[in-house]
């Protein structure tokens, strides 16, 4: 560690100016005095060599990205704004009291003007924690695989912002900083995250059978399709009004099929057989579908069952009502192209499917193309997938992300429950 640190690197303007950020940094003066003022030399043990070499494989990140991450702490310690700009996002993210997650939404990347260190620094900072991160998760009784898992994800993103620029580059801070603020967990295949119920739609459920039924909130614009008119990059302009009332005695509204699309004739319901099950900010687990493995439907029914052991016992102060998940995989229109017995298609049968305002294609071409398709004859069709999708774009058609309802009672892995309830639907 470098033994003279120059004291106007503090300054909060003096930094920015010398790592080319200034425009971009007005997120990174929340709290910067604060944490400069607790800033030492000494502190910084986590950018030493020895730190990183002993932690990147505590947590078996690839030799290569390790090799890398070393290369960034050496640049970081050799450049005073950035030293000081690292121990900032560590502070924040490790050290201080209050809100941590969410709070890096907005930070600036840095440019590759601002030396060697640029590309992942972020990932250096976010290395910094795992100490942390582990012991907290050690404190709850999370098993050590666990940690492992969820900690996956800094390869995986790694690996795919530096395939997308070509370069060594981690574009996911905001991403991961879930992760490693303790707020999502890898249980198998899936990530769940706590989170709240954000779609809108009001929910009900029938007593007696069970059958769950959503419904449009007042307002809510449609196509004829049952899409938002917002959606596959353009605005229908005659598209339909949504209305609901709970008066009288009766809910009044309009249908939201299991298959994600919504219905223009409204449907009535008794207020004495049905309850609304859901509000706006009520408690979920916010599924994840994490790159790089096939999302193996046994596994994914695995997860969710592990999930429904996980949280309970481990955070028994944070219940919630409802699994989401939005996703460009959850698009219905693949059970046109792909056979009935595909991964993609069991997975999203069982949920309830909810179509999403502005919902459009980049998701399906960035996870699927590595980039938004310029020439639709030169794609690759080298799997099922990929010329699924080639099909049906030449056909004049758009893909799109969809939400989804999954509830903990429903849990009946294969039965696709909310179709069979909502037969012909």
């Amino acid at each position: 560690m470098p033994q003279t640190d120059l004291p106007e690197f503090a300054d909060a303007g003096h930094s920015f100016t010398a790592l080319g950020i200034a425009d971009a940094a007005e997120p990174l003066r929340e709290r910067w005095d604060e944490a400069q003022a607790a800033f030492a030399p000494e502190r910084l043990a986590f950018l030493e060599e020895g730190f990183v070499r002993e932690t990147c494989r505590s947590i078996r990140m690839g030799a290569d990205i390790e090799e890398q991450i070393h290369k960034t702490c050496a640049a970081i310690r050799g450049s005073p704004a950035l030293r000081r700009l690292a121990w900032y996002g560590h502070y924040r993210l490790f050290r201080a009291e209050g809100r941590r997650r969410g709070i890096v939404e907005k930070w600036p990347q840095l440019p590759a003007s601002a030396g060697p260190g640029a590309g992942l620094f972020w990932a250096a900072v976010l290395l910094s924690g795992v100490p942390e991160v582990t012991r907290f998760h050690r404190s709850r009784g999370i098993a050590p695989s666990v940690t492992l898992d969820t900690f996956s994800d800094l390869e995986v993103w790694i690996r795919e912002s530096t395939r997308a620029e070509g370069r060594w580059s981690f574009r996911q801070l905001g991403w991961l900083s879930n992760h490693f603020s303790c707020e999502l967990y890898k249980l198998g295949r899936l990530q769940f995250e706590f989170s709240s119920y954000r779609y809108g739609f009001r929910v009900f459920r029938r007593g007696g059978d069970g059958k769950v039924l959503a419904l449009a909130a007042d307002g809510m614009r449609f196509r004829e399709d049952g899409q938002f008119h917002d959606a596959d990059r353009r605005v229908e302009e005659r598209a339909w009004t949504a209305s609901f009332s709970a008066e009288g005695g009766a809910i009044r509204g309009h249908p939201i099929s299991p298959r994600g699309a919504a219905r223009r004739e409204a449907v009535q319901l008794p207020a004495g057989e049905w309850t609304e099950v859901l509000q706006a900010g009520d408690p979920a687990l916010g599924t994840h579908i994490q790159a790089g493995a096939p999302m193996t439907f046994e596994l994914c029914g695995q997860s969710y069952r592990r999930a429904l052991e996980f949280f309970p016992r481990h955070f028994p102060e944070r219940p919630f009502r409802v699994f989401t998940c939005s996703s460009w995989l959850l698009d219905p229109q693949y059970e046109e192209y792909l056979r009935p017995g595909s991964n993609i298609v069991r997975f999203l049968r069982e949920m309830y499917l909810l179509p999403l305002p502005g919902a459009a294609d980049w998701g399906t071409f960035e996870r699927v193309f590595g980039a938004p398709l310029k020439d639709l004859d030169s794609a690759p069709r080298d799997t099922a997938l990929r010329r699924a999708i080639v099909a049906h774009c030449k056909a004049g058609k758009c893909w799109r992300g969809m939400g989804s309802l999954l509830f903990p009672q429903d849990l009946a892995w294969g039965r696709q429950v909310y179709r069979s309830a909502h037969a012909g639907a």
